[in-house]
Order: structure tokens, then sequence, then C-alpha cells
């Protein structure tokens, strides 16, 4: 789950700094 969460985070945060 927490692998998950992280996984999750980082594309979260990718996307906010493509944005």
């Amino acid at each position: 789950m927490l692998c998950e969460i992280s996984s999750t985070m980082k594309k979260l945060h990718v996307i906010l700094h493509a944005v």
C-alpha cells in the first residue's frame, strides 16, 4: 500500500511540475 501511495504521489508531483 505504501509503495502504491508513493508511486501515485510521484506521478502527481511530475504532473504538477509539467503543468
